[in-house]
């Protein structure tokens, strides 16, 4: 292996393990819940932005796209699907509370156009816990 090839794993093994490169929002849908984790990085940016995004491109005519928006409104969280994209509004106040306290996130049960409810979760993606175990 080139020397050149080893530095830079190296250095990027390094920052891995550091927590210096960072993951991008999380999502996770269950039949009945959909949870976004961010990283605390993601919540400053959504909190200075109002608003953060992914996509995953799964062709060139097909891609799944979902974001976070803060919006002042007066109804809780609203989340919107249409045309492979979904979408999660969290009202400013919902938000202001999240981040200026020890909350974890923001938890809402809303009512499908069906009349199903979903579980609607934004939260802190914290690190994991170590066991007792662990050093």
């Amino acid at each position: 292996m080139d020397s050149k090839i080893r530095i830079v794993i190296r250095y990027l093994n390094k920052y891995f393990k550091e927590g210096l490169i960072f993951e991008t929002m999380k999502l996770r849908l269950e039949k009945g819940s959909v949870k976004v984790r961010l990283l605390t990085e993601e919540i400053n940016r959504l909190i200075y932005k109002n608003f953060i995004e992914e996509s995953i491109q799964f062709s060139e005519e097909n891609a799944f796209n979902f974001s976070v928006q803060i919006m002042k409104m007066e109804n809780p969280v609203e989340v919107i699907f249409q045309n492979n994209s979904l979408k999660i509004f969290i009202p400013t106040k919902s938000a202001e509370k999240w981040v200026n306290s020890n909350q974890i996130g923001i938890k809402e049960t809303i009512k499908s156009n069906l009349g199903e409810s979903i579980e609607i979760v934004v939260e802190e993606d914290l690190p994991p816990r170590k066991s007792k175990n662990q050093h």
